[in-house]
């Protein structure tokens, strides 16, 4: 450590000791954001989470092709597979190839996703999942080491967002702008982490709040209908003077809201939209291209963002309504990423989807039920060109990487990915373990993902 980051160490520690059992976190935290404040490049860089919330199902996402593992998926999945002949068109043509002959098509639904795969501004991470340490087969079935509460919703998608159990303080997306804003000279900005998600704990950080819009810009205080000023007058009243904490820490947030979202409203004016899908999804990621868009007016160079869709828990209704969701998923993805590279953005921001889990390979009448590991992509000009990195399936019941209904055994950990991610975004690979605390269990930090 240099001699200035043992004075900024020395002087985080004098400002944290009163915090107590809260102190090592925080301390560790602030010390580390000076010490790495020299390593951060002169550039902008923004990450953005596209959560899929119900557990998407992987084996009809990215789906194998080939004759002999398509049908034993086939067999597996009964009606609610893919034909060979639908996803033939959509195969994937990989820079390495899969293991043992294997190959894997998009599902119809993501063919927007096809080009950007095939221009190489798209890799698949196969088989993530939560993971404490690295386990067997025979460790599921033994119950050990594993993540509390596997294949439950909220217990899931907390996991997959803060890496620690349900009820955590803060998402890896946070603890990341911890470690970088200061060190981008935005310590003191509200926007370093951003949210059009409200109850997501991603792009929290102990230091860091997230800071919530909408798809239709920042959230303001409403006016009762046909009551003019009725907005200035529900301000006064939740910010008067008050003995009363509580009332003094409301008071606190809503200045802070009110202030942020004037800011942010004056940055975005004369911003138009991207064009995107007027979708849900579409409509969230063309706020996130306003907002990077504005990243100069309001001073950003490092940025997390979080947006998400919900439907994806399909234990019927699945042959109807999974693509469909696919279909808004692929394309506002592809569009958010020609928006990118419309303008000169491309090599600078990174999407990437998440989900609570994936699903089981059998099929359970009209729909599947809950498992684990899932595959994943990650999208923007700084993947290498058609990468993959994991693990493929078998989709053979009683194989090593699959542990019951034909549900994946993880290759890839969520703090692996996430810590690759956070490489490039200029988190030192000595401070990983702060942002993510199972990262010492895998002899692989990082993967093999980008350029």
């Amino acid at each position: 450590m240099s001699h200035i980051s043992r004075r900024a160490f020395l002087r985080h520690a004098s400002q944290f000791a009163a915090l107590g059992a809260a102190a090592p976190l925080g301390l560790s935290l602030a010390s580390i954001g000076a010490a790495s404040a020299a390593t951060l490049p002169d550039d902008y860089r923004a990450l953005v989470c596209v959560f899929l919330y119900g557990g998407n199902d992987s084996h009809n996402t990215i789906v194998s092709c080939d004759e002999p593992t398509h049908a034993r998926y086939s067999q597996a999945r009964g009606s609610l597979a893919l034909a060979r002949s639908a996803l033939l068109p959509y195969q994937l043509a990989p820079a390495q190839a899969w293991p043992d002959a294997q190959a894997f098509a998009l599902n119809p639904a993501l063919q927007a996703l096809l080009p950007v795969f095939n221009s190489g501004q798209l890799a698949m991470a196969m088989r993530v999942g939560t993971l404490l340490r690295p386990v067997t087969r025979e460790d599921f079935f033994a119950q050990r080491h594993l993540p509390p509460k596997l294949m439950s919703h909220n217990d899931q998608f907390s996991e997959w967002q803060s890496l620690l159990a349900e009820g955590a303080q803060s998402g890896w997306g946070g603890r990341i702008g911890d470690l970088l804003a200061a060190d981008a000279g935005q310590q003191g900005s509200l926007f370093t982490a951003i949210s059009l998600d409200q109850s997501a704990v991603y792009s929290t950080g102990m230091s860091v709040n997230e800071f919530m819009v909408a798809s239709s810009g920042p959230v303001r205080l409403a006016a009762i209908p046909g009551a003019p000023g009725s907005d200035a007058a529900i301000y006064n009243a939740m910010t008067r003077p008050s003995s009363h904490l509580m009332l003094r820490e409301l008071t606190r947030r809503t200045q802070v809201a009110e202030s942020g979202a004037a800011q942010l409203q004056t940055a975005l004016s004369g911003i138009g939209d991207f064009g995107l899908p007027p979708t849900l999804l579409g409509l969230q990621l063309n706020m996130v291209a306003r907002l990077i868009a504005a990243r100069a007016t309001l001073g950003m160079k490092r940025q997390t963002f979080f947006v998400s869709m919900s439907g994806f828990d399909l234990h019927n209704g699945m042959a109807s309504t999974h693509g469909p969701l696919l279909q808004e998923l692929g394309d506002a993805m592809a569009a958010f990423q020609t928006a990118m590279n419309n303008a000169g953005l491309g090599d600078q921001v990174l999407s990437f989807t998440a989900s609570d889990f994936g699903r089981a390979l059998t099929a359970n009448g009209d729909g599947t039920d809950h498992g684990w590991a899932g595959h994943h992509v990650v999208m923007g000009g700084a993947v290498k060109p058609r990468q993959w990195v994991g693990a493929a399936p078998r989709c053979e019941l009683g194989a090593p990487d699959e542990v019951g209904q034909g549900r994946m055994l993880p290759a890839i950990s969520v703090d692996q990915l996430g810590a690759t991610l956070a490489t490039w975004m200029g988190v030192p690979d000595s401070d990983l373990a702060t942002v993510f605390p199972h990262i010492g269990e895998f002899s692989q930090r990082t993967l093999d993902l980008l350029r």
